[in-house]
């Protein structure tokens, strides 16, 4: 189809003064259709600049009988409520046809048609696939505590055609091998302009989805974002994983795989599994310190004093209970953000949302 070539305009030229309406001839433009604007070019050249334009509002595209048959082949447009007429030329009969074509798909109506046969489409298929078995995979109970957790980190993606690195993001999706449709489990913050951003937010997979590691599928989608206050992003790559290979490991580093399955960059994945404390006291996540004799012991066999922390602590981190609390609050959600130290451990803050009962449950129960 075409979208870019020449157009026979049809203009009245004035031969005389005194000649009111002038003589129809048909003037040669080097057109530029985008969308369902038409712009005509000052000269020949293509890339010239545009002239002018034209708002396709068609409502009927005609062929007009009276084309000679050396060309060029006319056809007319009935454009906007005025039902008015723009009378277009090509050089060849196949070249009419094509920009016919190309006109035709280019109009408002059609488009809004071939959207609404595609959400028609998108619902039967919906209606197929959606089974009940897939409607119970795709549940993530929310008041779950998680059984692992995932930090995530990039490097090498591919900067944009100006050399600039991305604004990246991670979501993280899942479904069932027999589902086709991914469900969204979370999504990291925003790293402006790095190509190696590494994220604070960690991703939290829940029993529900644990349980079921040999039929669940993970995929870490990467996004650069365009406008933050729009959301609006596109897409750099992906990748998949089962998540039995996540439980079975603890650092992962994957290829990012654009569309067209070329590199455009590698994902790293930190997996650890959350400690639980039963302690109600605030410092119950904290480890303990060691005693004096055992340290210097420690320090004897070569540990430098100036490290403040270890190069690995000895102990698994552990979450904070929230004593009590438990009792009167539901539907726990907990985040955690990871931030990297340079003394060789992480600090870790995890927050926890949780809902009252009273608030919700009880007067549930009593309606």
């Amino acid at each position: 189809m075409a979208n870019l070539g020449y157009i026979h305009f049809k203009v009245y030229v004035q031969a005389k003064s005194y000649d009111r309406f002038g003589q129809c001839v048909f003037v040669e433009r080097w057109c530029r259709l985008r969308g369902n604007l038409l712009f005509y070019l000052k000269s020949h050249e293509p890339f010239s600049e545009a002239y002018g334009v034209i708002v396709l509002d068609i409502a009927e595209i005609r062929l007009e009988a009276d084309s000679p048959s050396t060309g060029p082949f006319y056809f007319s447009i009935t454009m906007g409520p005025d039902k008015s007429e723009l009378i277009l030329g090509a050089s060849t009969s196949p070249e009419r046809d094509s920009w016919i074509q190309s006109l035709h798909m280019a109009s408002y109506s059609y488009v809004r048609a071939q959207a609404d046969s595609l959400k028609i489409r998108l619902t039967e298929l919906q209606a197929k696939i959606k089974t009940k078995e897939d409607e119970e995979n795709s549940v993530c109970i929310v008041g779950d505590r998680p059984s692992i957790e995932v930090g995530i980190g990039c490097d090498n993606l591919r900067c944009d055609a100006n050399g600039y690195p991305p604004d990246a993001k991670i979501v993280v999706g899942y479904r069932s091998k027999s589902c086709f449709f991914w469900n969204s489990l979370c999504e990291t913050e925003t790293v402006k302009s790095n190509s190696n951003p590494c994220f604070l937010r960690t991703a939290c997979f829940t029993p529900s989805i644990t349980d079921k590691s040999k039929d669940i599928l993970v995929r870490f989608t990467v996004h650069e974002v365009k406008e933050v206050s729009t959301n609006t992003t596109i897409v750099i790559g992906h990748c998949e994983l089962p998540v039995q290979k996540l439980l079975e490991s603890e650092k992962i580093r994957l290829p990012v795989l654009s569309q067209t399955k070329s590199p455009v960059g590698f994902i790293s994945l930190t997996i650890w599994t959350p400690v639980y404390s039963n302690k109600s006291e605030s410092l119950a996540g904290t480890p303990k310190r060691a005693s004096p004799e055992h340290e210097s012991k420690r320090f004897q066999k070569g540990h430098r004093r100036a490290h403040s922390l270890p190069p690995k602590l000895s102990v698994k981190l552990q979450l904070p209970s929230t004593g009590i609390g438990t009792k009167l609050l539901t539907n726990t959600i907990l985040r955690t953000y990871r931030f990297h130290s340079g003394l060789g451990g992480d600090i870790f803050v995890h927050e926890s949302l949780l809902e009252s009962k009273i608030h919700n449950c009880i007067p549930t129960q009593l309606l």
